[in-house]
């Protein structure tokens, strides 16, 4: 089990915005990183498998796609790809999330389409950097 500290972030307070895909299939996880999200400001949506995760992102059009790597169904490799094979969901920046990546795959998430990844347990100024640097000023 992942601990994710929850933000200290006044009720209504909105620091960011956007709209985020949460492809996660950990419900403790998933329900974490939402209401972090949610409580930077973030619209949120998620999805439990990349299977899933490739249906929301192509009706959706996120403006970020957090995914994890293993998930059920398609894993996250497998869906970056569809994704970037996607005319419209080609250029939706990826942030992969793990909790087995290791320094030297980062150069094989890029190749496959990741734009940033972030290996778990990170904390909410590492998640909520990682997203900054891939959402429209």
């Amino acid at each position: 089990m992942h601990t994710i500290r929850t933000p200290a972030v006044p009720t209504g307070q909105r620091t960011l915005t956007g709209r985020i895909l949460l492809v996660e299939d950990d419900d403790e996880v998933r329900a974490a990183l939402q209401f972090l999200l949610r409580c930077e400001g973030f619209e949120v949506e998620v999805a439990a498998n990349g299977r899933e995760g490739i249906q929301l992102a192509r009706s959706l059009l996120p403006d970020v796609i957090v995914m994890d790597l293993v998930l059920p169904e398609m894993n996250g490799f497998d869906a970056a790809a569809v994704l970037r094979s996607g005319v419209e969901t080609s250029r939706i920046p990826l942030v992969a999330v793990t909790a087995s990546w290791l320094g030297s795959e980062l150069e094989r998430l890029q190749g496959i389409g990741f734009d940033g990844a972030l290996r778990k347990p990170f904390s909410n100024e590492e998640l909520v950097g990682e997203l900054k640097r891939h959402l429209p000023e």
